[in-house]
């Protein structure tokens, strides 16, 4: 609450004094002092009068008030300010009347603060559908809870049984506490319907386009009998042969030097407790000399904790990428973690079919093994070992990493390996060398820290040899704005170990860099970045080809500025670069610029870049020479258009190239995609590339056309634990007496049924099945309003389960909830009746609990009987109670009504300070 401004009435007999301006907040209680002063030399019997908007409730109304001669008081007014309370300014007015004479008034003017409360829910968050061309109905409910009116679109995007979403949108206003409907339709198509288990994701955007939440409805078709589907694979409506799938396509298919064939095969099996998993990539080329080429080929079968892939492998997570052509075994030692050992054997060779010679192999070959353990959930190690030979050198690498992640405020990796190298020369030089990193994040209060640092030493036989790097930034996050500071080293110096080859490439750079980001304007940032660097490289500089170390200096700002469209359909990026830089020795300081321009529009992108001078060591080094003139532009422009209901895909795209050392080049390529079948798609594409330098041009162009088939999976993937199958009989018990009775009662045809989240409805025997089904403990509960079934749990703990269910009568019974009125002696509250527990006890003791609405209203459906109603007072507030509770004798195809329960509140004591004047 903020004020203060006093309020004075005239000076008169009577006055009355009180607060000129409040700010508040819905749901806050505010107390108000009315100063009233008899300013006479006589009793006066005042009456008071507040007279307030709808939404401002007084609490302890004070009608009355008797004061002495030249007597003051100080009456203490609570007003609660309501939930339904729209924003802005209400008046509260105070009239002191004596005989029906207004003596002396006064007015506080109450500002209700703005407060935005939008949320969305799924009316039904489970949907069936039953047949072709029906229609499905997706309906959701968009509350507005806050008290200012709010303009709101909801989309909802529906699957596609080829993969792609089709999308809807509505656009509704919504009034301060006011909530609407919003529905989607959607006929049933045979693909569809294919389906068994899909999404509809519904999210909702504001008026500033920020999104303020979903709903998530699940889509099933009409099925008793099911199979059971791991709730956290819940992208049902991705369909399994979209994994599989086979590509033929061909490039300059129509030309006689250059025509090539293309076969990309991708298939996942299951079968004996088995996956496997089948990938080839082949090509050929029709009319040269070039043998078929096979990259990315192989077989992988996985079970029981043991995987084996034969074929093209790829270790890209090791210190020395491995790509070539082997074995590799990998293992799950322990089935509670996530743990994995892999060892493997590699010919690096990239051509699967290339002629095998172990012992005279022109790439060489490696082995090694990884294991990766998970200690916990926050600790995890990684160790692996290499052997390495190529026609060269053979080397060893040991590395051992620790990992620690708390999935909160920090996280970080230490590192530490060994490598040996040695030479197959006829004098053999060797070296050892060793190689330790460590990363950090974390964040404290409103700060973030991030190290990254490395080092291994020149002759470290892995990737990133002779590498020091020492990066250090910190970040500090204020309300409006954001400033961080960071600092970088890099050193680059390998050696080799070979004699015969000792040129060395050195390269140094440090960097400090400051910068600050904040918004400017509506969907519009702006950030400004210093930055001081210096760069030290061994370079040739003149026509004797010898090399010499170059230092370069560079100090410039980059400032940015970030545009967002309302609708966040376009964008606009630019980012200014100036200072100076230049080569120490060579050049003198020269100013340097660049610009980038990036625009996005929908689906279309165009960005432009000007450069003049050197912001790097290596831009200024052409043709054995330092240069502080470089010049460069460049452009590149895309656009995308989706037709015929997103089954036709286009993309155009062009590059621009201009560099005064350099020349100019120009690219324009396009690609279509067309989905004849929901999975039969076509593609083409074309490619047209130019280039100019002087007197020298060239020009070449390509185009490919193919064909994709979706390929449909093989076989069901075994569950890696024990399961079973649930077999439920629904039946209506026409007698009550809980007995299945072929004679009298009848199977529950079309009942809804869940068993946990999944949804069930009975064919016309009232049998449900739901097979393979993992061991636990399962709830079932019968959807349905008109008869009564006990929810259950159920345990599936061996290979069938079977359960009867009988289905009771119901019928409706209906009540309400309400406040008695209050007068100035009883306890303040604030009269809730939403979310009041309303409770049924039959004769056999068994509770139905039903709750009331915003309104203090309840409704409910129960077995035919009589029962004992009352509401349980452990959910009423303080200083609320309810003296009687009710009967109910509920019969079959009657609604029973009840009397309202009221609701009471205790008395207290009122005291009146008051203070005389002598």
């Amino acid at each position: 609450m903020a004020g203060i401004t006093m309020c004075y009435a005239q000076k008169s007999a009577v006055s009355i004094e009180t607060d000129q301006k409040l700010s508040v907040f819905n749901e806050d209680m505010v107390s108000v002092l009315l100063k009233i002063s008899n300013n006479t030399e006589i009793e006066r019997n005042l009456d008071v009068d507040i007279q307030t908007v709808k939404g401002l409730r007084v609490i302890n109304n004070i009608s009355s008030i008797h004061l002495k001669a030249n007597e003051k008081a100080f009456l203490p007014v609570k007003i609660f300010v309501e939930k339904n309370q729209p924003a802005g300014t209400a008046t509260i007015k105070y009239a002191i009347t004596e005989s029906s004479l207004t003596l002396a008034t006064a007015e506080t003017s109450m500002t209700v603060q703005s407060k935005r409360g939008l949320k969305i829910v799924a009316n039904e968050p489970q949907v069936l559908m039953y047949k072709v061309g029906d229609s499905i109905k997706i309906s959701t409910q968009v509350y507005n809870s806050g008290n200012r009116e709010e303009n709101v679109e909801v989309i909802a995007n529906f699957p596609q049984a080829d993969g792609r979403d089709l999308s809807f949108s509505k656009k509704i206003k919504l009034e301060p506490f006011v909530n609407k409907e919003v529905s989607f339709s959607k006929i049933v198509d045979k693909d569809l319907l294919k389906m068994e288990l899909f999404t509809v994701n519904v999210a909702g955007l504001n008026a500033d386009k920020e999104f303020f939440g979903n709903a998530i409805i699940i889509v099933q078709n009409a099925l008793g009998n099911r199979k059971y589907v791991d709730p956290a694979f819940i992208n049902f409506y991705r369909p399994a042969y979209q994994v599989n799938h086979i590509s033929l396509s061909s490039r300059n298919a129509f030309l006689n030097y250059d025509s090539s064939y293309n076969l990309d095969l991708h298939t996942e099996f299951y079968a004996g407790g088995i996956k496997g998993i089948v990938n080839v990539n082949g090509t050929y080329w029709s009319n040269n000399s070039t043998k078929p080429l096979f990259t990315n080929t192989w077989v992988r079968l996985e079970g029981k904790g043991v995987g084996v892939q034969l074929g093209n492998l790829n270790a890209s997570d090791l210190e020395i990428n491995l790509v070539g052509r082997g074995a590799e075994v990998s293992v799950n030692p322990f089935s509670n973690k996530r743990s994995v050992i892999r060892v493997g054997a590699v010919e690096k060779s990239y051509n699967l079919i290339d002629p095998l010679d172990l012992n005279n192999s022109s790439r060489g070959y490696s082995t090694y093994a990884k294991s990766s353990i998970s200690l916990n959930e926050k600790e995890s190690l990684d160790n692996s070992v290499i052997l390495d030979n190529d026609p060269y050198q053979r080397s060893f690498i040991l590395m051992n990493e620790y990992h620690y992640n708390n999935n909160k405020q920090t996280y970080y990796d230490l590192r530490l390996g060994y490598g040996y190298t040695s030479t197959k020369g006829e004098v053999s030089h060797t070296a050892s060398s060793v190689a330790a990193g460590l990363n950090l994040n974390t964040s404290f209060n409103k700060y973030t820290f991030s190290s990254n640092n490395y080092y291994s030493s020149s002759y470290y036989p892995g990737i990133r040899k002779g590498n020091t790097v020492f990066e250090e930034r910190l970040f500090r996050n204020f309300d409006k704005f954001n400033i961080w500071v960071g600092y970088s080293l890099n050193n680059y110096n390998p050696k080799s170990i070979d004699p015969q080859y000792q040129y060395n490439t050195v390269a140094n750079r440090s960097k400090v860099e400051m910068g600050t980001s904040f918004t400017i304007a509506r969907n519009t940032k702006l950030s400004i970045i210093p930055q001081w660097s210096t760069e030290r490289s061994n370079v040739f500089v003149n026509s004797s080809f010898q090399s010499v170390n170059v230092d370069f200096n560079t100090a410039f700002i980059n400032t940015a500025l970030n545009y967002t469209s309302p609708d966040y359909k376009s964008s606009i990026n630019l980012v200014l670069s100036n200072g100076y830089s230049r080569y120490v020795g060579f050049t003198s300081n020269s100013f340097i610029y660049r610009l980038q321009a990036n625009w996005y529009y929908k689906n279309f992108m165009l960005s432009a870049n000007y450069q003049k001078g050197n912001f790097m060591l290596y831009e200024g080094n052409y043709n054995n020479s330092l240069s502080d003139n470089t010049e460069r532009i460049s452009a590149i422009a895309n656009y995308k258009i989706s037709l015929l209901n997103k089954r036709l895909n286009l993309l155009f795209g062009s590059i621009f190239n201009s560099d005064k050392f350099i020349g100019k080049s120009f690219s324009f390529n396009t690609n279509l995609d067309y989905r004849i079948l929901s999975g039969t798609k076509l593609f083409a594409s074309y490619n047209l590339n130019k280039y100019l330098n002087g007197v020298y041009r060239s020009a070449n162009n390509y185009y490919q056309v193919g064909i994709i088939q979706d390929l449909p999976s093989f076989g069901e993937e075994k569950s890696s634990g024990k399961t079973g199958n649930i077999e439920l009989f629904f039946y209506y018990d026409l007698n009550n007496n809980g007995q299945y009775d072929p004679s009298v009662d009848l199977p529950a045809q079309d009942l809804k049924t869940k068993i946990n989240n999944t949804l069930f409805i009975t064919p016309k025997n009232g049998n449900i099945k739901y097979k393979k089904v993992p061991y636990g403990t399962y709830m079932i509960k019968a959807m349905e309003d008109k008869w009564y079934a006990d929810d259950m749990r159920v345990t599936v703990d061996r290979k069938d389960v079977f359960l009867t269910i009988p289905l009771q009568k119901t019928s409706m019974v209906k009540g309400k909830v309400q406040y008695q009125e209050t007068t100035k002696t009883q306890f303040e509250v604030v009269e809730v009746l939403s979310g009041l527990p309303v409770v049924f006890q039959n004769n056999q003791f068994k509770n139905f609990v039903f709750y009331t609405n915003e309104r203090g209203e309840y409704s409910a459906y129960l077995p035919v009987g009589h029962y004992k109603v009352f509401i349980d007072g452990n959910a009423l507030q303080k200083n609320v109670y309810v003296e009687a509770n009710q009967t109910a004798d509920i019969t079959e195809g009657n609604t029973s009504e009840l009397n309202p329960f009221i609701l009471k509140v205790k008395e207290r004591k009122v005291e009146v300070k008051r203070f005389g004047i002598k």
